[in-house]
């Protein structure tokens, strides 16, 4: 396997192929790219609760119990591939959740701070002023929830 797996990645892999599949790969993963905006600690808790063999019997009995529903699939071609984002402020009708899987879906990645590897910062209602001026200050393309929904070819 080898390449890089988001949340949603795993999602989908654990849907089409099983906790099965999941569980003998764990070992093929690479974890870096897994938790590229976490710190080493949440970093090693993650791991231990992935590769302990009580926890993933857990997880194998939970499987049998839970249906995963309306999976959508991570698109590598998406409108917002190689493209970054960085939410700031509350968006409406929207959860940053919901946000942050829309740009996933869509080939686009998250990043958690304002830095010269960022493209575009997303302003909802009541922003962060600092964030907004420092992304100004570096060229960084600063828009607002209707310019971000328009990208993805959607109406706020």
């Amino acid at each position: 396997m080898n390449k890089e797996i988001n949340s949603g990645t795993y999602s989908v892999l654990f849907k089409q192929k099983g906790f099965d599949y999941l569980s003998d790969h764990l070992s093929d993963i690479n974890y870096s790219k897994i938790f590229i905006h976490v710190d080493n600690n949440t970093k090693k808790n993650c791991l231990d609760l992935f590769l302990n063999k009580i926890n993933l019997n857990v997880l194998d009995e939970l499987n049998k119990s839970l249906s995963i529903l309306n999976i959508i699939p991570i698109n590598d071609n998406g409108l917002l591939k190689n493209k970054t984002f960085m939410l700031t402020g509350k968006l409406n009708g929207i959860s940053r959740a919901e946000a942050k899987s829309l740009i996933e879906q869509n080939s686009g990645k998250i990043i958690s701070n304002v830095n010269k590897k960022l493209d575009y910062l997303i302003t909802g209602e009541k922003p962060t002023i600092k964030k907004i001026n420092t992304a100004k200050d570096w060229n960084i393309k600063v828009i607002n929830q209707a310019e971000w929904l328009k990208m993805l070819n959607k109406s706020g």
